[in-house]
């Protein structure tokens, strides 16, 4: 009688794990296991992506099997959290200088710029305004449990911010209360751009993991279940640096200040009552299925919890 399919891989697999590990292995590992105790995730990434390069470790879907077994289970959740808190290398925290106004948020004229809402800064086009390394640049073994990682963070973050008032307006500083609306407003987008890149990851990793289908979709349910939240608060920033550029028009002394503060307020004010986020700087067009569904509600049910540890290999 011969043996099955599975039976034949899960043999193969046991005479792999049995094998003797390379002494050159061994030492890349001890590396990792040596960056990752001094909290240094990037360099334990890049000896372990140097080791792979070698032909050291596996680069396929048996890399956790196999790292679980040489490295252990701890050190190897911690090399796959390194990797989700790899920061993108183009941006900090997923916010560039705005070139179309060179990051002053207004023209010469001082025409807003409505590229940036005339905060100066952009979002990143590589990471999506995440400040996240990219998923497509992590093992494709690590890529559902880092995910994940991200997915609890992010969450976790967001239920920080949410658990803050708005700041509240200073009828004696209103410029210094706009300044940290815009400083949440970009906490916030870049909280919705983690969110939005996990979401469309979700989708991908759907079609190659299908008996982890149950726990993908759960986490692409969290993402849209905190999404909205986060876009509320969106909302009520904009009408936050909308009031504060109003006090502002009635405190400032020069005429240039004031047509500033002026279009600052409309241009605000316009955005808040829209409650439509069509600003190529703050549209998530991949968390939103769409426009209609992703309108603030007034009340949000409980959010979906994804599952708090990884399940998949």
């Amino acid at each position: 009688m011969t043996e099955r399919g599975a039976e034949k891989r899960e043999r193969a697999s046991n005479e792999s794990m049995s094998a003797v590990i390379d002494p050159r292995a061994e030492q890349a590992l001890d590396r990792i296991k040596a960056a990752l105790s001094r909290r240094k995730g990037d360099e334990a990434v890049r000896f372990y992506e140097d080791a792979c390069a070698h032909g050291l470790i596996p680069v396929d879907e048996s890399a956790l099997a196999w790292l679980h077994r040489t490295l252990g289970k701890d050190w190897t959740d911690k090399l796959i959290s390194a990797y989700a808190g790899l920061p993108c290398f183009y941006c900090n925290k997923g916010a560039i200088r705005c070139e179309e106004c060179k990051g002053r948020g207004y023209d010469e004229d001082r025409t807003l710029c409505a590229k940036c809402l005339a905060l100066g800064i952009d979002r990143c086009d590589f990471c999506g305004g995440s400040g996240r390394f990219t998923i497509n640049h992590v093992p494709q073994a690590f890529q559902l449990p880092m995910m994940i990682r991200r997915i609890v963070a992010a969450r976790k973050e967001a239920d920080a911010l949410l658990d803050v008032d708005v700041p509240a307006i200073s009828d004696s500083e209103p410029g210094r209360t706009r300044k940290q609306a815009a400083k949440n407003l970009l906490q916030v987008n870049r909280l919705m751009g983690v969110l939005e890149n996990m979401a469309v990851a979700a989708r991908q990793l759907e079609s190659r993991h299908a008996s982890e289908r149950d726990t993908i979709r759960k986490a692409l349910a969290a993402c849209e279940a905190v999404a909205p939240k986060l876009r509320k608060r969106t909302f009520q920033l904009l009408g936050v640096l909308a009031r504060a550029s109003k006090l502002e028009l009635g405190t400032a002394t020069r005429t240039e200040s004031r047509r500033l503060a002026d279009r600052r307020a409309e241009f605000y004010g316009r955005l808040a009552a829209s409650k439509n986020l069509d600003s190529a700087f703050l549209r998530r067009p991949f968390l939103f299925s769409d426009e209609t569904a992703a309108a603030v509600p007034a009340e949000q049910p409980e959010s979906p919890e994804p599952p708090s540890t990884p399940t998949a290999a």
